[in-house]
C-alpha cells in the first residue's frame, strides 16, 4: 500500500516562521547600558564601530536563538494546517 505524498506550502511555512521571528527582537536584553533590545545592537554596530566584534556576536546569537525555534515551530503549525485544507480540498472534488 502506497503512501499519501505530503503536501507542503513553504510559503505559509516560512510566514509562520517569519512571524515568531520578528518579536522577540523587540524584547529587551540586560546590557552593559542597561535594557537594550536585540533590535538595538543594529543601531550599536553602526554606531560604535569599536565593539564590532562583539555587537556581531550578539546579532549571531540572536539569530540563532531565535531563527532556529522559529523555523522549527512554524513547521510543527503549518503541517495541520496544511493537512486541513489538503482534507477540505479532496471532500470539495469529491462533492462536485
Amino acid at each position: 500500500m502506497a503512501l499519501k505524498r505530503f503536501k507542503t506550502n513553504t510559503r505559509l511555512w516560512l510566514l509562520i516562521s517569519f512571524a515568531l521571528f520578528v518579536p522577540p527582537w523587540f524584547i529587551g536584553h540586560i546590557d552593559k547600558q542597561g535594557v537594550v533590545p536585540a533590535a538595538g545592537l543594529f543601531v550599536v554596530a553602526f554606531s560604535d564601530p569599536a565593539n564590532l566584534g562583539e555587537v556581531i556576536g550578539g546579532i549571531f546569537v540572536c539569530i540563532l536563538s531565535f531563527g532556529v525555534p522559529a523555523l522549527a515551530i512554524g513547521w510543527i503549525l503549518h503541517c495541520p494546517i496544511v493537512m486541513v485544507a489538503n482534507y477540505v480540498k479532496g471532500r470539495r472534488c469529491r462533492a462536485a
